[in-house]
Order: C-alpha cells, then sequence, then structure tokens
C-alpha cells in the first residue's frame, strides 16, 4: 500500500522495466528523488543552480534532481566536487538527510557508535 501510495503521489516512480524493487539498495540519486519529490520540491526540478559535480554529467537521469536537492540542502556533495550518485545511501545518511527536513535530532545516543558504519557521519 505505501509504495501504490508514493507512485500515485508521483513521489517515487518504478524502474524501465517495469520493476520497483522495494528491497534493493537505494542510490544517493534514487533518494535524491524521493527527498525532493516527498518534500513538494518538484516544481524546482530544472529551475535551480548547477552544481556541476564532476561524476553527474548533464544527461544524467538525475542530474536535476540533485541540483534541486543540493539547492534546498536536503543532500550535499563530497569535497572533491563529485556527488557519488550510484553508491548507495548508508542508514544514518538517510537519517542525516530526513532530519534536515524534520523535527529530529541526530545524537550519539539516539545512534550509537557501535550502530554504526565505517564513514557514517553524524551531522
Amino acid at each position: 500500500p505505501e509504495i501504490n501510495k508514493l507512485t500515485k503521489e508521483n513521489v517515487a516512480f518504478g524502474y524501465p522495466n517495469g520493476t520497483f524493487r522495494p528491497n534493493a539498495n537505494i542510490s544517493r540519486a534514487e533518494f535524491a528523488s524521493l527527498m525532493v519529490r516527498g518534500m513538494n520540491m518538484a516544481d524546482e526540478i530544472g529551475n535551480t543552480k548547477d552544481y556541476n559535480f564532476k561524476d553527474v554529467p548533464k544527461n544524467h537521469w538525475a542530474y536535476d534532481i540533485i541540483n534541486t536537492a543540493r539547492a534546498n540542502n536536503l543532500m550535499t556533495g563530497y569535497p572533491d566536487n563529485t556527488f557519488k550518485p550510484d553508491n548507495s545511501v548508508s542508514k544514518i545518511e538517510a537519517m542525516t538527510m530526513l532530519s534536515k527536513k524534520i523535527d529530529g535530532v541526530m545524537t550519539e545516543e539516539a545512534y550509537p557508535r557501535q550502530n554504526r558504519n565505517e564513514g557514517d557521519v553524524i551531522g
């Protein structure tokens, strides 16, 4: 039911071959799409600054979505000016991004170090 609701509301879409893959890892580009559409920013897609991440060419399916997510401080890139759109989003990254737009605080107590993966950032 949740998938049907998100597709009906144009927040989530399946893959070109007609699959949805709800149990697969989600990429940073896919998460950007969910965040932008889920936060009702779809009308901004294509109307924001170009951040020119060196690993997101203008013909990438999520180019405008990624720029919209970045312009609205939902997601950022990496210090080397990459976005890594095909990398999987870790739980901590997803929680951090969501906490930027909802009333929630990410703390050491909420996500103890022993439950994190190497490279997870609390922010």
